[in-house]
């Protein structure tokens, strides 16, 4: 079988049909052969990491002349057989094109399909009755996301203060769920705190230490002065309580990949908590010269759709909705959903109207002080997320 795709810088559709159904070939056609052959490798080594052998096929056409365009696809679909025209993809003049060879050829039943990919629907264009499962729609991988567009995840196993791979274990679950529980109480206090922990091991008595203690997510040895010296449970809840943020990074990455639908199955294919990334997919040596690098909160995939949510427990500036914006234009295109959790946006009522339609203008989804939502409240926004503007 041979897929024909019309190059679209919206990496995804130029590959979604091929996870759908894995081709002999992908004929990929564009207007720059060097933009086709970067695409291509990349595409090659995704589908190579999930054990598909494809061949990928570059070929480049005057995207302004419809009769140039007509006559490649001529050639084409002479020399291969079983063809499928991918129409998920590529400009007017392309399927124009595809229009008249199906015509002329309306004898070689060509298969003509395109994927919504916002909202799972198939067309079988060519109205001859063969559909796709829906349960073998294409989703990806966080790290496949970025990798498509170009980019690669970078672990804590690679290089130190990156990408780290939780354990997720019913305890520890647990103990995230007990951490907001606190958290949400007063989150300036909760800031506070964890930057004491992050500095010392000697803390003053609060309320906050006492809830943890408590819990048995911290031990704690009194000191003369009445400080306590203070161990943790374990290494996984040590690093949530030195980041002033963590205890919501996690809440969010958690319910997101407990959150399910209606029939029962998951929302989010995968879900990822604090996402290092490298934007021209080599990893470099710690504090490599212009190397351009961020790190997204929390990513999570509804199939091809990429989730982007940055979580502030703390004062947000006007950058971090220009950062969220640029990230996410970048590793996810017009597909992209933006999220900003934000707990304590108050403050200046200028300023936090601003910021507002500033967010709205950008097509960043800003929500407001989870800490005061009931657990129900929060699964349904959860649930959500991918549907954002």
């Amino acid at each position: 079988m041979t897929y024909i795709e019309f190059f679209d810088l919206d990496a995804v559709e130029n590959i979604c049909s091929c996870l759908v159904s894995a081709p002999d070939r992908v004929i990929l056609i564009g207007d720059n052969m060097n933009k086709l052959k970067l695409h291509a490798r990349r595409y090659q080594s995704l589908f190579r990491n999930r054990g598909m052998n494809i061949e990928f096929i570059c070929k480049t056409v005057n995207k302004n002349r419809l009769n140039s365009i007509v006559d490649l696809l001529s050639d084409i679909v002479e020399k291969y057989e079983d063809c499928v025209f991918d129409l998920t993809g590529g400009e007017d003049l392309m399927l124009v094109a595809v229009g008249i060879v199906c015509h002329r050829y309306r004898d070689m039943n060509l298969q003509l399909s395109r994927i919504n990919l916002r909202t799972g629907v198939l067309y079988d264009c060519d109205e001859d009755g063969i559909f796709i499962p829906r349960e073998f729609l294409p989703m990806l991988t966080v790290d496949e996301n970025i990798a498509v567009f170009g980019g690669k995840v970078i672990y804590d196993d690679e290089r130190s203060g990156t990408t780290r791979r939780w354990s997720w274990t019913e305890d520890f679950m647990n103990d995230i769920l007990l951490m907001w529980e606190l958290c949400r109480k007063n989150v300036r206090d909760w800031n506070a705190q964890m930057d004491t922990f992050a500095a010392t091991d000697i803390v003053s008595p609060s309320r906050i230490v006492s809830g943890l203690m408590q819990n048995g997510l911290i031990s704690g040895k009194q000191q003369a002065n009445g400080c306590y010296r203070i161990t943790y449970k374990n290494d996984q809840v040590r690093r949530c309580l030195t980041k002033a943020g963590q205890a919501l990074e996690m809440y969010i990455t958690l319910k997101a990949m407990l959150a399910v639908d209606t029939d029962g199955d998951p929302v989010y294919n995968d879900v990822c908590n604090g996402v290092f990334i490298d934007w021209d997919g080599v990893v470099h040596q710690e504090n490599a010269e212009y190397d351009t690098e961020n790190e997204i909160d929390v990513m999570a995939m509804h199939r091809m759709v990429p989730v982007f949510i940055s979580c502030k427990n703390g004062a947000v500036g006007m950058d971090e909705l220009y950062k969220l914006n640029t990230v996410a234009t970048r590793f996810g295109g017009k597909y992209a959903k933006k999220i900003l959790i934000a707990n304590a946006l108050g403050g200046d009522t200028s300023f936090v109207s601003y910021f507002r339609q500033r967010a709205v203008d950008m097509k960043i989804r800003l929500i407001e002080n989870i800490q005061n939502m009931t657990e129900t409240e929060v699964d349904k926004m959860i649930r959500s997320l991918w549907k954002a503007p």
